[in-house]
């Protein structure tokens, strides 16, 4: 991660942000450079399909009567059949990437199968599909205000419903979104 990286940051779509993938949506920011890009999971986007239903395409037993109540949430307009799991990352630590101190975004059915076996570690979400930018392509975005950022807060991330994700990453910045205008100014 690099100086001007934004791994690591969230996304807050501007109330002006009309794309339908995005609009009133936050994105953690899982790896960015100027010269690859970025790629991310949308945090607060429900997405219709069960865990159980999950499970059961990706052939993983799960004959227990109770499952954990995990969402499932739309990670983003690219690869909607490709899951991610953003986790603490004392739980296989050796699958997938490093997004920030503590949490790890890993793609492996192994932890599946380990939260089907109750090992549901503390922090824990499940996404079908990312966010990807090319090269300055999401710094571009920022600057015709199409985004804000604000730093990782677990509290956002993990334990705010998804409705209420967007206004509280605001607050994270002392901002109230519903007070923000949808049009952008240049000075």
């Amino acid at each position: 991660m690099t100086k001007e990286s934004l791994q690591g940051q969230v996304l807050i779509a501007m109330p002006g942000l009309a794309d339908s993938s995005f609009k009133q949506s936050i994105c953690l920011i899982c790896e960015h450079s100027l010269e690859q890009g970025a790629f991310g999971v949308v945090l607060n986007r429900p997405h219709e399909i069960s865990l159980h239903h999950l499970l059961n395409q990706l052939d993983i037993d799960n004959n227990k009567e109770e499952l954990p109540i995990m969402p499932i949430m739309n990670g983003g307009p690219v690869c909607n059949e490709q899951g991610f799991i953003l986790h603490d990352s004392t739980l296989f630590p050796e699958d997938g990437i490093d997004v920030i101190a503590g949490i790890r975004l890993s793609h492996s059915t192994d932890v599946l199968r380990s939260i089907v076996n109750s090992e549901v570690p503390e922090h824990c979400l499940i996404t079908l599909g990312y966010a990807g930018w090319g090269p300055s392509q999401l710094e571009d975005e920022i600057a015709n205000n199409a985004w804000l950022t604000v730093p990782y807060n677990s509290e956002t991330v993990f334990s705010t419903a998804p409705e209420k994700q967007w206004l509280s990453a605001g607050f994270n910045l002392g901002i109230d979104m519903n007070l923000l205008s949808t049009t952008a100014g240049h000075a």
